[in-house]
């Protein structure tokens, strides 16, 4: 399992940890922790956004049958600072010493991409993330003068797990979903689900949880 861990120095300072279980109750972290951290030759290591940490978490990992990718929310060094929220990546081949990379290829149009997750269906790899309407760069949002934008869930398309991945319209995943947002996946031995769900107010969980994606079709 891997988690983001948290450390204050001057300012927050997040980096990813990996637990492991044998039975999915007990968990035990590795001793290598944090296994992976920004790298600031790709990655802002004090943030020029509205939040000023080291962006560094919600890991999501995918196997590609030859090595181990960490999608993880970051900033980059580069660019206009309302666009420097692109996916960041690591590798591995162990599961245990990951190597930090640049941020694939992608659409930019806010200043955090939060819990990146990314799902081969039909073929192609699609990108989804969460982000605020408050973090939507300026720049994107004129892009669509007349839409409401909101914090919502978002996709993108592409050919390989590592990119490019392109967004299409506005890139909402659902027009009508109520925020906060939240992607989760529901895997049993069968069939593996992506499913919505959102709070519609505060305190109390949203009850009717849609799936939107399945390897059934």
């Amino acid at each position: 399992m891997a988690y983001t861990g948290h450390k204050w120095e001057d300012f927050f300072v997040q980096g990813v940890g990996l637990a492991v279980s044998d039975d999915l109750d007990t968990w035990e972290k590795l001793p290598e922790n944090p296994t992976s951290q920004a790298n600031p030759a790709f990655y802002e290591i004090q943030s020029t956004g509205q939040r000023c940490l080291t962006h560094w978490r919600d890991p999501f990992l995918f196997d590609t049958g030859d090595r181990f990718i960490q999608y993880v929310c970051a900033r980059c060094t580069v660019g206009d600072e309302t666009l420097r929220g692109p996916i960041g990546l690591a590798q591995s081949s162990d599961m245990v010493n990951w190597e930090t990379l640049p941020p694939p290829a992608h659409d930019r149009m806010t200043e955090e991409m939060e819990v990146p997750q990314v799902y081969r269906i039909g073929g192609r790899y699609y990108l989804m993330f969460s982000t605020h309407d408050f973090w939507l760069a300026p720049s994107f949002k004129n892009r669509f003068p007349s839409h409401p934008f909101r914090s919502t869930d978002y996709a993108m398309v592409g050919e390989s797990p590592m990119g490019p991945f392109r967004i299409h319209g506005t890139g909402e995943i659902i027009a009508d979903a109520p925020p906060p947002p939240v992607l989760c996946q529901s895997v049993d031995r069968i069939q593996w689900q992506l499913v919505f769900a959102g709070n519609s107010r505060p305190g109390r969980r949203q009850r009717d949880i849609r799936p939107f994606a399945c390897n059934r079709g």
